[in-house]
């Protein structure tokens, strides 16, 4: 083989390489779930009642990343609730929900009902009135299979830190219900946590919501895992023993959020994979991208010299 062949043989092996990395680096695609409660027509007044709400999404998430609204009256309305992390810049948010808007009705493609939760936002819409109400369902477990090594200190210290996030969470009043922060665990371990409720829920609704929450990942097989959470329209809970979130809005601080996604990487999946990645925003695939192609580059550079 002689030079031009092992430079075009190097070149289609790093384009391989990246592309590899493009796919299996998703920090927002998670979970969904298409609802049982009935299926809507195509072209129906449902149908187009939702397809106005979903497009009015992105635009309309507030500058706490929240958004519920409705379009059409009695059967025909179509209501959605948007939620973004707490932690997460409003750029971020609104091209997470904007990326979602357009996927949930491909995988949901006639249901009335439907939650699909990215990483770092989360879109639920329905055909029943469901703003400002409490939502538990559709509800999804996801747990690390790795075990801590002490599981009752762990669970303990663990414990704590939820309590005392929880209590700030509910009471951060009309716009963000969220709290996040970490605490010394056992075996040298540091315990990250985050809670989120939609601020529209009254604080005794917030509690609950999560104290549900928390208590279903008590009964799961997550418990004594190194990391897991559980997903509900209406509210999220979150454990690590890295960190996940960004540090700004942590003690209360109000500085300007810094986006910092990455998925729960062994959590047990709860649904199909998604489909490949499809062309326009899908979060922070770009800078990935970017890096391989960076690095691809240096690497030809150097073979040609």
């Amino acid at each position: 083989m002689d030079s031009q062949e092992w430079i075009i043989f190097i070149l289609l092996s790093l384009h391989l390489c990246s592309a590899t990395i493009a796919a299996d680096i998703d920090p927002n695609y998670e979970w969904h779930m298409c609802g049982t409660s009935g299926n809507y027509t195509q072209n129906s007044t449902y149908d187009n009642n939702l397809n106005t709400l979903l497009s009015s999404l992105s635009n309309n998430v507030d500058d706490y990343g929240f958004y519920n609204g409705s379009v059409g009256q009695g059967s025909d309305r179509a209501s959605a609730i948007v939620l973004c992390r707490g932690d997460v810049e409003l750029s971020v948010c609104r091209g997470c929900v904007s990326d979602n808007a357009v996927r949930i009705k491909q995988w949901c493609p006639n249901q009335n009902e439907a939650f699909r939760w990215y990483n770092i936002c989360s879109i639920y819409y329905s055909d029943e009135s469901i703003i400002g109400s409490l939502r538990t369902t559709p509800e999804i477990e996801q747990h690390s299979i790795t075990p801590v090594k002490n599981p009752a200190l762990f669970n303990q210290d663990l414990t704590s830190l939820v309590d005392r996030l929880r209590t700030q969470a509910v009471n951060g009043g009309p716009f963000l219900k969220y709290a996040a922060n970490s605490t010394a665990g056992p075996e040298s371990q540091t315990i990250y946590a985050y809670v989120q409720c939609t601020p529209d829920l009254s604080v005794g609704d917030c509690n609950d919501c999560l104290n549900t929450a928390f208590a279903k990942w008590k009964e799961s097989k997550g418990n004594g895992m190194i990391g897991a959470r559980v997903l509900r329209p209406s509210c999220f809970f979150r454990y690590e023993i890295s960190s996940f979130f960004g540090a700004s809005l942590i003690n209360g601080s109000n500085s300007t959020p810094q986006p910092l996604p990455p998925p729960l990487a062994s959590a047990s999946p709860a649904s199909s994979p998604p489909p490949p990645p499809q062309s326009g925003k899908d979060g922070n695939k770009a800078p990935t991208v970017t890096i391989a192609a960076s690095i691809a580059a240096g690497l030809v550079l150097g073979v040609i010299i």
